[in-house]
């Protein structure tokens, strides 16, 4: 936005200022672009007019295309500028994605200017973050140094597309993604999980019974099952609509499509999942809310706060201890450890393609297949 304000000078003519937004750079601070105009005393209010439009345009102008504002432009100030771009295309979750990945590249490239930016830069970044450990005490994953790496190749192209740069460094042969080892999913063993199924069966708040058994019957995500609303939930036929996710951006949290378009899909479920969500139901009284899970006071539920729930769980039943998406991998391989298809597994779970499914349960697969040509032997082999 921009904004003209008024101004007398020192011999007491009057003078424009023209102010314009320009980006925010990585400690929040606000810059503009500013112009002052003292127009010649004859001059007409519509000239006048004419040339403080002029120079908002100017103005404008620069403010959108940071390789008019100056040379030695620093990596931290451009990296708001593709932010804004990617305002226009990307969704607000995403956006936050980008955001936190570009403030970590900034840790080790903030204030180099965009010229000066190499593929050695680049690869001391990656061995940095591979050196150091995380907030947390803990080794950054090869996966999260790669995500971070593929941000700042993005920035970095967008930089080349305004004229900034000549080449992307970082799309030299001399500079390699990561490629993070696939890992095996973690997941719960059959008693364990039915450790899980009867304390959650004995739990007497409905609301943590419901979660429990929604996890471990459906495989449902943490931001999908924050999602659900109660229109969602199909009583007489069993089943559950998954049409969408409840994400927490910037302070709040928002509703958004699911994380892709299969993962708008319909899930049966045990009756023992429509028991709890029934006196769940119960509970409320009625109240006119519209999701399944809320605050307290009603309000959106952070996805987080699932993971709280589920450790005071644990922690009151004596069980070890879990995340939301080891219950989702527990479902997924106890389906196919017991003959579910690929196909009707990678759909109950919402994931693109089946080849995800094969791709991260490669070992539970192979296992079943041993399972069932010992059995077809069995049955063949007199």
């Amino acid at each position: 936005m921009a904004s003209i304000s008024v101004r007398q000078n020192r011999s007491g003519s009057m003078a424009y200022v023209v102010r314009v937004y320009a980006y925010r750079d990585e400690t929040g601070r606000s810059h503009y672009l500013s112009k002052t105009f003292t127009p010649a005393p004859d001059m007409s209010k519509n000239r006048i007019d004419k040339s403080l439009q002029m120079i908002r345009a100017e103005l404008e102008h620069k403010a959108e295309h940071p390789s008019a504002l100056h040379s030695g432009l620093r990596f931290s100030d451009y990296s708001q500028f593709y932010l804004k771009k990617k305002e226009l295309s990307v969704s607000a979750y995403t956006l936050q994605s980008y955001a936190l990945a570009l403030k970590k590249a900034c840790c080790y490239l903030g204030s180099v200017p965009l010229e000066r930016i190499s593929t050695d830069r680049l690869e001391s970044m990656t061995r940095r973050m591979l050196e150091e450990p995380s907030q947390y005490g803990k080794p950054y994953s090869a996966s999260y140094i790669r995500y971070v790496q593929t941000i700042v190749r993005s920035c970095l192209s967008q930089a080349v597309r305004d004229g900034i740069l000549e080449e992307n460094p970082a799309e030299s042969n001399r500079f390699q993604l990561l490629r993070p080892g696939q890992k095996d999913p973690v997941f719960l063993e059959l008693d364990e999980a039915q450790q899980f199924v009867k304390a959650a069966l004995a739990e007497p708040d409905p609301k943590i019974r419901s979660m429990v058994l929604l996890y471990l019957y459906t495989g449902i995500r943490m931001e999908e099952l924050c999602g659900l609303e109660w229109r969602d939930i199909d009583f007489a036929a069993q089943q559950i609509h998954v049409r969408r996710a409840s994400v927490y951006v910037r302070g709040e949290v928002v509703t958004k499509p699911t994380k892709t378009r299969s993962g708008t899909r319909v899930i049966r479920a045990d009756a023992a999942v429509f028991e709890a969500l029934q006196a769940y139901q119960s509970q409320k009284n009625g109240l006119p809310e519209q999701c399944v899970f809320t605050r307290s006071d009603g309000g959106p539920l952070i996805p987080g706060t699932t993971r709280i729930w589920l450790r005071r769980f644990e922690e009151k039943n004596g069980l070890q201890t879990v995340t939301p998406h080891k219950l989702r991998h527990t479902f997924a391989t106890l389906q196919i450890a017991y003959g579910t298809d690929i196909r009707t597994v990678a759909g109950v779970m919402g994931h693109s393609s089946p080849m995800t499914t094969l791709t991260i349960y490669a070992h539970q697969v192979k296992e079943a297949s041993e399972k069932a040509s010992l059995a077809m032997s069995a049955m063949l082999t007199p």
